[in-house]
Formats: C-alpha cells, sequence, structure tokens
C-alpha cells in the first residue's frame, strides 16, 4: 500500500514539474518534446512501475531469488517484442517505446501477484489486507504536506537560480516585459524593467527594443505606449523602440513579439529577477530557441519580494497544471 501511495505522489510531482526536471537533466529546446512525449506515458504507468519492482524485491527477499530474475528477464524480453511492434509496426514513435515498457511490467507484474495469491508462498496476501484504511489516509495526508513543501523548495531555488543574469552584449533584440502603467508613470516593477532596458540599450546601440504589454482594465493606456514614453525620456531613439501592444499575459507577450523577429535573431528577454524563471519557460514553450535566447534581470523591491516570490510559485504551479491537463 505504502509503495502504491508513493508511486501515485512521485507521478503526480513529476507530471507537474516535468520540463523543469527535464531541462534539470540536460534536456534541450530540440530534445525536450521527445523526452516530454516519453516520459508523460512512464509516469502514467509509474504506479504499475512501482508495485511490480516493490513486489519483485519482496519475492527476491523472501527466498525465491530465482522467481524474481525469471519476471525480471520476462519482462525484458516481452519490452524488446513490444517496442519492435509499436514504433516499427503501429509507428507509434518514442511513446511505442514508453507503452511497451509499461506493457511489459505489467504483464511481469501479472506473475509476481500470483505467486503471492499462492498458499504455497512463504509471504502471501491474506484475507482482509485490503481494508486497512486509516494508516494509508494518514501516508497520504502526510505525503501530500512533504510534497507540497519539497516542491516549494524546488521551485523558489529555480527561481533563485536566475535572478542574477547579465544577458549577452550585442543581442539583435530585447522583449521588455510589460507591467501597469499609470497615468503619469509607469509602475515600480516596470520601471526596474525600463531602467534596466535603457542601460543595455546604451551600451548596445545596435540592439533593438521590443515594448510589450496591452491595455489592461484600470490602466489608462497600452503599457506599451507608456514604455516607449519612458524610454524615450531615457534619450533612446524613437526608430529603435518596437511596440507590441495586444498582449494581456506572459506568454502573449512571447507569441506576439516573435512575429515581430526574424527566425535568425538572438533575443535577450527583460522582466524582474522574481519573475525570470517563469518568462524564460515561456519562451521556451512559446518556440523560442534556447541557443538564440538569454535573460536580463532587472531588480525588484527588497521589501515586496517574499510576497513576489509566494505568488511566482502558485504561477509556475498553474503553468504546469496546464501543461499536464493539456
Amino acid at each position: 500500500m505504502l509503495n502504491t501511495v508513493i508511486g501515485f505522489l512521485f507521478m503526480t510531482v513529476c507530471l507537474i514539474f516535468l520540463d523543469p526536471i527535464l531541462y534539470f537533466f540536460g534536456a534541450s529546446a530540440d530534445t525536450l518534446p521527445y523526452a516530454r512525449d516519453y516520459m508523460k506515458v512512464i509516469l502514467y504507468g509509474n504506479l504499475i512501475t512501482h508495485i511490480y519492482m516493490g513486489l519483485n524485491e519482496v519475492m527476491r527477499a523472501s527466498g525465491y531469488p530465482q522467481r524474481a530474475m525469471m519476471a525480471t528477464l520476462f519482462a525484458v524480453l516481452i519490452n524488446g517484442v513490444l517496442n519492435a511492434l509499436f514504433i516499427f509496426v503501429l509507428d507509434m514513435g518514442i511513446k511505442g517505446a514508453a507503452l511497451g515498457t509499461i506493457c511489459a511490467q505489467f504483464l511481469a507484474l501479472l506473475g509476481v501477484l500470483y505467486h503471492f495469491s499462492s498458499p504455497k508462498s512463504f509471504i502471501r496476501f491474506q484475507k482482509g489486507i485490503f481494508k486497512l484504511i486509516s494508516m494509508p489516509v494518514k501516508i497520504v495526508g502526510i505525503s501530500v504536506c512533504v510534497v507540497l513543501f519539497c516542491s516549494f523548495l524546488l521551485i523558489e531555488g529555480l527561481i533563485i537560480g536566475q535572478m542574477s543574469m547579465p544577458g549577452r552584449d550585442g543581442l539583435d533584440y530585447v522583449i521588455v516585459l510589460g507591467a501597469q502603467v499609470h497615468k503619469d508613470r509607469p509602475s515600480v516593477v516596470l520601471k526596474y524593467r525600463l531602467d534596466r532596458a535603457a542601460e543595455y540599450l546604451w551600451d548596445n546601440p545596435e540592439t533593438i527594443c521590443i515594448v510589450s504589454g496591452g491595455q489592461g482594465n484600470n490602466e489608462p493606456y497600452a503599457e506599451a505606449y507608456g514604455m516607449q514614453q519612458y524610454l524615450l525620456q531615457q534619450g533612446i531613439d524613437a526608430d529603435r523602440i518596437m511596440i507590441e501592444d495586444q498582449s494581456k499575459t506572459t506568454a502573449e507577450n512571447m507569441r506576439f513579439s516573435k512575429k515581430k523577429i526574424p527566425e535568425s535573431a538572438s533575443v535577450g528577454i527583460i522582466t524582474n529577477d522574481f519573475h525570470m524563471f517563469r518568462a524564460l519557460q515561456i519562451a521556451k514553450d512559446e518556440g523560442y530557441k534556447t541557443s538564440k535566447i538569454c535573460g536580463i534581470t532587472a531588480g525588484s523591491t527588497r521589501f515586496f519580494l517574499p510576497n513576489n516570490m509566494l505568488r511566482e510559485y502558485l504561477a509556475e504551479i498553474k503553468f504546469l497544471l496546464k501543461k499536464v491537463v493539456a
């Protein structure tokens, strides 16, 4: 029962944080779609894997090492056969390889379950074993709390890891992500981004700046317009500023700005330190090549940083859940 709970929690956490985990283990923008397709199938079948491997080890430890080895060899052989069937005959690609693995483990699990159902087995299933409710419920409750705590530490660690990104000199374009504007000035958060943009544009006179942001319900005009006016006041030439004034989310910032940029151009994303990790993640999700983009971190108000970090954690959970559902 405990192994089942652990398997379910492992599957849930990995599905939610799949992309960050794959990037951590070396996936690139080119290999990520293949890794994601494979791991989603593997993770959906993770309960089978956990139960099979757990019971197989119990069988080995209880005096039946030959049977445990035979179950393992059976799974490997069936896996090879099913991989050939799913990949080459049914043309399922890398998903077929993952499905073959899960199906082979399921067939092996049936044999292991038969072993533990036999009255001749030293360790075997007993009547009433599945009536134990209170302990699994407690385990699930504690496990959920542990998972939430660990996910918070993981995401906050990833955010902190990208809070100081200087960018690269000589970029073709920089995209300044919008934030709230007031009637006569940008918000404090947006001012940090614009000041960093102005600094970069002074140091890199050939770089074109895209100011990205539409008009929110509580804003007097499009964020992009207010951003343009601020940069003009900082001495940036008007012909170096391009306006994208339709976006309402970070994903739309990336998507609509991308239409204004040549495929081969190098791009810097300018946003606040607490927002950089998710911004780059969304950029990659919108099709920006990893080798062509980089972050250029703007500062933020230290007093509000704990609140902003918590909001980013929740926003990241929402972003990852959407990807799992999709």
